[in-house]
């Protein structure tokens, strides 16, 4: 699956970041429950998002391992290790079909609301198969033009937003006006976990593709989480300047919401569906790195081909897809209220934390017994 080692450039790492981060997150509402706050919020969780992506990049190298599956062979042992890792191919694949199921929501919700949801899913698992199936250095140059039309895409958003002139920078006033302690919570509860937590599936990819870990890696990947946090709150203070903390707060998809109300001259409207396809292009980054992740995983344990394994894993997140929730307002909730707590705290930072202490235990352990042998 993988060819040179050193054939992906730190800047290749830093597109695959930022539009990993955007991804479900710029179309979910990021901070709803901080209503005028929420871009203070996103803000301040860009800053713990790049201790995050250094910390994670940490455990890989201290470690002296390629991913975070060899980590868990190494820390726990064959037996601990695998059944660890397949915990952690169930939480991406978990996480993957719940951005499976952003996506199809948003497509019949706001574009094709007749399509069943079915179909909408299986066209969106055709297009995740196609682009693991060409191989890794295909999507990722792949990947490279989604972010040039990402970029396009919102940077002519913006733009008219500005020329729109529908906008009130009142609605951000007063900042904190409940105090700090009304942030605080949620910080720690919803938006650390999500989208920034979620890096946690480049330890399966970084020590691979991107060998250089002490240098150009670790700090193209946290410029990348501090432009892509910085982008999700300019658009979450685009969101609350266009239509208020109120109307955000009850807004499935506020960005699309947003786009939605510009109109020039009433003339050039309608424009939310150059943003839905600019959130389709991060969405597929995100699945595919998940999937890409938990297939590894597999094939890590199994000694299958990578190939192989990508069609039955594929269908299988897809049909995943289907039951995680029964209707959108579930999949909201269960997302906000279940999901960070017993899924997202453990795999992103307890038992990451405890495998970091453990190497750490070990390495330090093993050098005065070499010394000794000496």
């Amino acid at each position: 699956m993988l060819r040179k080692m050193d054939s992906y450039s730190p800047y290749q790492l830093f597109v695959l970041i930022f539009l990993f981060l955007e991804g479900t997150a710029i179309l979910m509402n990021v901070g709803f429950d901080l209503g005028r706050d929420a871009w203070l919020a996103t803000l301040v969780c860009t800053f713990f998002g790049m201790f995050l992506v250094w910390w994670y990049i940490s455990l890989i190298r201290h470690s002296k391992q390629k991913t975070i599956y060899d980590v868990f062979k190494l820390a726990l042992g064959k037996v601990g290790g695998t059944l660890l890792g397949v915990l952690y191919i169930t939480y991406f694949l978990y996480i993957c079909a719940r951005d499976m199921r952003d996506l199809t929501e948003l497509i019949k919700n706001a574009v094709l609301p007749a399509l069943p949801l079915e179909w909408t899913a299986l066209c969106f698992m055709a297009i995740i198969i196609y682009v693991l199936w060409i191989g890794t250095q295909n999507f990722i140059h792949l990947f490279m033009l989604f972010g040039f039309a990402f970029a396009a895409i919102l940077a002519i958003f913006f733009a008219l937003v500005i020329a729109d002139g529908n906008y009130d920078f009142h609605n951000l006033l007063p900042v904190l006006g409940d105090g700090p302690m009304s942030v605080l919570p949620s910080i720690f509860t919803q938006i650390l976990e999500f989208p920034f937590g979620e890096l946690i599936a480049f330890t399966v990819i970084i020590g691979t593709m991107f060998p250089m870990l002490p240098s150009k890696v670790s700090k193209m990947a946290m410029l990348s989480v501090l432009a892509a946090g910085l982008l999700l709150t300019l658009t979450v203070v685009v969101e609350l300047v266009t239509f208020g903390p109120s109307i955000r707060e009850r807004a499935m998809f506020p960005l699309v919401s947003a786009a939605r109300n510009i109109s020039i001259g009433n003339f050039l409207e309608r424009i939310e569906m150059f943003i839905i396809f600019a959130i389709l292009l991060t969405v597929v980054v995100k699945v595919c790195i998940f999937a890409y992740a938990a297939i590894q995983g597999v094939a890590w344990y199994s000694g299958k081909p990578f190939k192989s394994l990508i069609i039955p894993y594929v269908l299988l997140t897809t049909v995943i897809s289907f039951y995680v929730s029964n209707n959108m307002s579930e999949h909201i909730n269960a997302g906000l209220r279940f999901v960070p707590f017993f899924i997202h705290i453990p795999f992103q930072f307890i038992i990451p934390a405890l495998l970091f202490i453990l190497i750490l235990i070990k390495s330090r352990w093993r050098k005065p017994n070499e010394q000794s042998a000496v």
